[in-house]
């Protein structure tokens, strides 16, 4: 045991109707990686918060946050030894686009919306589980409950 330590971080799946916004990482180890906006959460920060805030640094935008969608573990690896290099416990959030227009910033090297037709294949490859399981019927049936019902119906944050 070396005393390393998983990092808790975050990602915002944020739609804008159907629209989901993603970035292109554009430092190392992932640059040139498409992904969900997020990073690390810092001490003191609620995951939540953490998850607006990456959101906002990494993309412009602004949004309400509707659910926690998953917790999963990401785990990288060294090439050549195959040893545990990075382990990250990402806690990925849905929100809901309330302002502003998507635009790279932070360690983004660029950042749009994607459609509906793009969820589940290109042109941004390596999002499989992410988009599949971030633009499924669960996530998606969270989101349009949080935008269509009256806001008397709506759970308090």
């Amino acid at each position: 045991m070396t005393g390393l330590k998983p990092v808790p971080a975050v990602g915002a799946v944020c739609f804008r109707g159907d629209d989901v916004a993603l970035i292109r990482r554009g430092t190392k180890p992932m640059a040139g990686s498409w992904s969900l906006p997020g990073g690390k959460i810092e001490f003191g920060e609620r995951a939540g918060d953490a998850a607006l805030r990456e959101l906002k640094e990494e993309t412009g935008l602004t949004a309400r946050l509707v659910g926690l969608v998953d917790v999963v573990d990401g785990i990288f690896t060294s090439r050549t030894t195959g040893d545990v290099t990075r382990h990250f416990v990402l806690f990925d959030y849905a929100a809901v686009w309330v302002s502003g227009a998507v635009m790279a910033g932070d360690d983004a090297a660029h950042a749009e919306w994607i459609s509906p037709p793009h969820h589940r294949r290109g042109p941004h490859p390596g999002l499989g589980r992410s988009i599949c399981l971030l633009t499924g019927p669960r996530v998606t049936s969270l989101v349009w409950r949080q935008t269509n019902e009256p806001k008397s119906f709506r759970r308090k944050p």
